[in-house]
C-alpha cells in the first residue's frame, strides 16, 4: 500500500508495480532493530571494514523471506570464511594461480566427460535460478548456484591437477579448462548477488561485457593474476562488533 502511494503522490501517471515482493522482519543478535539506540548495522561503518558483497550474501542466503531472521555478527563472519572465502573465493583463487604456475597464464584447452557434466549442471542454472531470482526467491537461487561452486571444488579436488601436471600435462589441461569455464558462468550466476566479486573474475578473464547467458573463454586467451576475492576475516572481529551496539 505504502509503495503504490509514494509513487502516485510523485507522479499519478508512473507505471505502477504489478508485484511487490515483501519479507518478514529482520533482527540484529536476537533483538529488534533500532537506530534510536544504536542497536544497528550502520552502512558506512560496515564498509570501512568489510566487502560489500559479504553482506549482499548474508542478508540473502539469511534473508526473512517467509519468516523472521536474524542477523548475527558470528553466523555472519563464519559464513564470510567458509562459503565466500573458503569455497567460492578459494576455487577461482586456486584455479587461476594453477594456470599463471603452470599454463603461462594463458587458458588451456580440453575438457573431459565428468567435467562436461559438470558444466551442463551449470549451464541449466541460467534457467533455474533466473526463475527463481525473477518470482523473489533470491535465498532459493543463490543456494542452488553454491551448490555448484562445492560440486566444482569437488571436481578439482577428485582430478587433482597438481598431480595430472607432472604426470599427464593434457589432462590436467582439460581439468584447468574445464573450471575455468565453470568459474566465468558461475560468476555471471552469482553477478545479482555478488556484483564486485563478479566484476573481479570478469576483469581478470578479460571479459568486457558478459550478459545472463552461457559464456565461453577460449583456449590461449590471458588470464592476469587474480586478486583475493574475499578475505578470511578474524573471529576478534565478533565480540568487537557486538559490542558497538547499543553504545
Amino acid at each position: 500500500m505504502i509503495l503504490p502511494g509514494l509513487l502516485l503522490a510523485i507522479d499519478r501517471n508512473l507505471k505502477l508495480p504489478d508485484r511487490v515482493i515483501s519479507s518478514e522482519f529482520l533482527t540484529i543478535e536476537g533483538k529488534k532493530l533500532s537506530t534510536s539506540k544504536n542497536w544497528a548495522v550502520w552502512i558506512p561503518d560496515y564498509l570501512e571494514n568489510y566487502p560489500a558483497d559479504s553482506l549482499r550474501y548474508f542478508l540473502t542466503v539469511n534473508g526473512p523471506e517467509s519468516r523472521d531472521a536474524d542477523f548475527s555478527w558470528r553466523e555472519f563472519v563464519e559464513r564470510n570464511n567458509g562459503e565466500l572465502a573458503g569455497a567460492w573465493g578459494n576455487l577461482v583463487n586456486r584455479t587461476l594461480t594453477f594456470v599463471h604456475k603452470y599454463f603461462d597464464g594463458r587458458v588451456p584447452a580440453g575438457s573431459n566427460a565428468e567435467g562436461q557434466r559438470l558444466l551442463a549442471e551449470i549451464k541449466s542454472l541460467y534457467a533455474a535460478t533466473g526463475a527463481l531470482i525473477e518470482d523473489g526467491h533470491l535465498k532459493e537461487a543463490l543456494k542452488l548456484v553454491f551448490e555448484q561452486v562445492r560440486a566444482c571444488n569437488k571436481y578439482f579436488d577428485s582430478q587433482a591437477p597438481w598431480q595430472t601436471v607432472k604426470t599427464d600435462k593434457e589432462v590436467c589441461a582439460n581439468t584447468i579448462s574445464v573450471c575455468i569455464e565453470a568459474i566465468v558462468n558461475l560468476a555471471v550466476l552469482t553477478a545479482p548477488f555478488l556484483p564486485f566479486a563478479s566484476a573481479k573474475v570478469f576483469q581478470t578473464l578479460g571479459l568486457a561485457e558478459v550478459s545472463w547467458q552461457w559464456q565461453s573463454v577460449p583456449g590461449g586467451s590471458p588470464v592476469q593474476k587474480p586478486e583475493i576475492l574475499f578475505p578470511n576475516l578474524d573471529k576478534d572481529v565478533i565480540d568487537k562488533e557486538i559490542a558497538k551496539l547499543g553504545n
